[in-house]
Formats: C-alpha cells, structure tokens, sequence
C-alpha cells in the first residue's frame, strides 16, 4: 500500500460510515446475494479516497505564513548586554525599564 502525506484533518472512515455507504451501493446495484465484502471495500476505498482529497484541500497548519523575528539591531543590542551583564559577575539580568510618555 502506497502512504501519503496527509494533513492532520484528515479522519479515517468509522465502521458505520463505511456499512451505510456499503449497504446504499448494494442497494443500489438491486441487493445481489453474496458480494458484501465486495461493496464493503468499495465503500471504504470511496470514502477514503474522498477525504484524503478534502484534507489536501485544507491549508496545512504549519508553517505559518510568517515567522516574526526581531530586527538584526535588536538582537544585536541585546546579545551584547546579556554579554556585559555575565562579564560584570551579576547573577540578575537587567531589565528594560518603562518610560511613561
């Protein structure tokens, strides 16, 4: 059996979503006698095959579209005091102090 990757949507049939849709195709074909087994992987195959083709559909959840990651700058800064504060012997991380506007 061929895997492929499918997206976390993706939901195997129940066994009674699979006997209804084999019991309306036996039904269906006019309920010929001793091919249950037949309209029953019939049935599975179908409903596999069409969730497989929702859940490709759906948008996958990751990655995001965009990661947000602070500008070069920033980062740069801030590496920099956490170096001055472990140079300085100081067990505390100094703290961005608030300014009122």
């Amino acid at each position: 059996m061929k895997q492929t990757a499918i997206t976390e949507s993706y939901q195997k049939p129940s066994h009674d979503e699979i006997a209804l849709a084999a019991y309306l195709a036996w039904e269906k074909d006019g309920r010929p006698a001793g091919r249950d087994s037949h309209y029953w992987q019939q049935a599975e195959a179908e409903l596999c095959r069409q969730r497989a083709a929702a859940a490709a559909k759906t948008k996958p959840i990751w990655p995001p579209k965009r990661i947000v990651t602070p500008a070069p700058t920033k980062l740069k800064k801030l590496t920099t005091s956490v170096r001055k504060v472990a140079a300085a012997g100081k067990t505390t991380v100094a703290r961005k102090r608030k300014t009122k506007v």
